[in-house]
């Protein structure tokens, strides 16, 4: 599964949350880029925020996950059939397999 930063929710407004401990905060002034490590998935996650987020590392976070925005692979790296369509984004044609 991957996901863009951007598209990364606050836990506080999200249907699907994964929780992680904070490892590096990065404070770029327009945004702040928040890695946090996710047992659940065993895969570092990289949480963009815009403007400042006061949040330390070693802390939990919770983050939220859009499943519209989820792009799933396979074990061969090719892509899954999308169930949700983005505004805006033509549908890609797949192959059977």
């Amino acid at each position: 599964m991957t996901l863009t930063p951007e598209h990364l929710l606050s836990s506080e407004i999200a249907d699907v949350t994964l929780e992680g401990e904070v490892q590096v905060v990065e404070q770029l002034g327009h945004e702040t880029q928040i890695h946090i490590q996710i047992p659940a998935i065993r895969q570092n996650l990289v949480y963009r925020q815009e403007d400042v987020v006061l949040v330390k590392e070693g802390t939990t976070m919770g983050i939220g996950l859009p499943p519209e925005r989820c792009h799933l692979f396979r074990e061969d790296g090719s892509a899954c059939r999308r169930l949700h369509q983005e505004p805006g984004v033509e549908p890609a044609k797949y192959k059977k397999q």
